[in-house]
């Protein structure tokens, strides 16, 4: 097994620990929601902005689908940032700033806070 990279080896451990109390019929049941729904055709339709963020070794959801997303929707940004699937806490200071300059940006500018 892969080991997470992580700046935050306690947050990484929380967020496996939350994962590790989902029941296995709860995890299965959403990954069979999510495995059905291909909603791309639909993407031009959302119009607040979204920061789409992706772990440039994310064998789950790949840089380039997360680009796609960003680039489908009216006001979309794509950051890809170093970790597999849990983004957040593995690069956590560079996942914190990013988010923070978008809420802060404000609509007007692409941000994310109205």
């Amino acid at each position: 097994m892969r080991r997470l990279r992580t700046d935050d080896p306690a947050g990484v451990e929380t967020t496996l620990a939350s994962f590790a109390a989902t029941s296995v019929d709860g995890h299965a049941g959403c990954c069979a929601a999510l495995a059905e729904a291909d909603l791309r055709d639909q993407l031009h339709r959302i119009a607040h902005p979204l920061l789409a963020v992706s772990g440039d070794d994310d064998p789950v959801c790949p840089p380039a689908e997360l680009a796609a997303i960003a680039d489908g929707v009216q006001h979309g940004r794509h950051l890809s940032l170093p970790g597999r699937h849990i983004v957040s806490p593995e690069s956590a200071l560079q996942f914190n700033a990013a988010l923070e300059e978008f809420l802060k940006a404000g609509p007007a500018r692409g941000g994310g806070t109205r």
